[in-house]
């Protein structure tokens, strides 16, 4: 496959939406979930799948970027600084007000500390234990925010990878290239790290830091060309060619999510970087199927209204959680049948008030100033 055209008039982009519906309904499980002590451990495992709804952002993320950065380099104005000016007016003031209204509704425990705010701010969070934060205690300006910390350090990275990754081939090699920088980094930095903070704390780092996410952006920089290069009249043909190629990733992707063994085999940690590479190939399967489907029961209306306040929604499920849980304490201390019945009114419940709340700050915060980006950068 060669580089992709530009998109606009590749195909209807309402799948995109979709996929970032799906990518933050996931997280909405998994916290829904983990917000029920007792909920029965096979629905929690199943549940806590849903922890990869942020990797799906970050694929959905770069296929994005790919083609508004193909769409501006058609056009002959594709420009770094431009595009560092958009993607933080698009993130920022959405991003800031959730960390004004987290601080007084989830006070931080040792109250307002201005070297973790700065970190925030500067959306650098996400580069050590002590502002990610993974170390017990430490205060987390926006619930989440290490995964923005992380979006927003590859938004550095993206501009060079824009213009070198232009065909499926240079795709593959950055991928390959972004799994081994990152089983390489761990292992040198673990021991250290472990000794400084312990086990726990410098595993959940290992993990969240940009180092071990990349190999998912890498990821979607082969789904953007496979995307680019289908057009719905081939789609069918191309699908059936790789049939046994995209049934094989799906079957080692599956193996990797629901068993720890593969990655024992490996001398890894559940949370190492093949392990989320494997997962996000099966993300990225499904992101496939999703591109290639018009309107109906996978890009329907309610989930691509859904993904279109996503960033929004992310920001605020946590607080929704939190209100459900004042409002209504008993449906989280729920046990036994009784919990599943919970997890299913908690889900019920904080998806329309989540919406709710993200479509407000959607449209009086996200849109005023994507416009201004839009006017600064003309």
């Amino acid at each position: 496959m060669t580089g992709a055209g530009p998109p606009a008039q590749r195909r209807d982009l309402a799948y995109i939406d979709a996929l970032r519906g799906y990518a933050v309904l996931l997280v909405i499980i998994v916290h829904s979930g983990a917000a029920i002590a007792e909920l029965p451990y096979p629905l929690k495992r199943l549940t806590n799948l849903g922890w990869h709804g942020v990797q799906l952002f970050f694929l959905v993320s770069c296929v994005t970027l790919m083609m508004s950065w193909r769409g501006d380099e058609a056009r002959g104005r594709a420009n770094a600084a431009k595009f560092w000016v958009r993607r933080y007016l698009r993130i920022a003031p959405a991003y800031y007000l959730a960390g004004l209204v987290y601080f007084f509704v989830r006070p931080a425990p040792h109250g307002f500390q201005p070297g973790i705010a700065l970190a925030s701010a500067l959306f650098v969070n996400s580069w050590h234990p002590l502002t990610t934060p993974t170390v017990d205690g430490a205060w987390s300006v926006v619930p989440g925010g290490w995964s923005i910390g992380v979006e927003f350090s590859f938004y550095l990275l993206f501009p060079l990878i824009a213009r070198t990754v232009r065909t499926m081939g240079q795709a593959v090699m950055f991928c390959a290239g972004a799994i081994t920088l990152a089983v390489v980094t761990n292992r040198v930095v673990a021991a250290d790290l472990i000794d400084l903070y312990g086990k726990r704390a410098a595993s959940e780092f290992l993990y969240f830091w940009l180092i071990s996410q990349l190999p998912v952006f890498a990821l979607g920089t082969v789904l953007y060309i496979a995307i680019m290069e289908l057009t719905p009249a081939a789609s069918g043909r191309w699908l059936g060619r790789h049939a046994l190629v995209l049934t094989a990733a799906l079957a080692l992707a599956a193996v990797a999510v629901a068993e720890g063994h593969f990655t024992e085999y490996l001398g890894q940690s559940l949370r190492n970087p093949p392990q989320i590479a494997l997962i996000t190939v099966l993300l990225a399967c499904f992101s496939l199927v999703v591109s290639q489907s018009g309107p109906g029961v996978l890009v329907n209306a309610p989930i691509r209204a859904l993904g279109k306040v996503s960033f929004s929604a992310y920001l605020w499920h946590f607080g929704a959680l939190d209100f459900l849980r004042h409002v209504a304490p008993s449906l989280f201390a729920a046990t036994g049948w009784a919990a599943i019945g919970a997890f299913g009114v908690v889900l019920l419940c904080a998806v329309p008030l989540v919406f709710a709340v993200s479509w407000l700050t959607y449209k009086c915060v996200e849109l005023p100033m994507i416009n201004v980006a839009r006017r600064l950068t003309r």
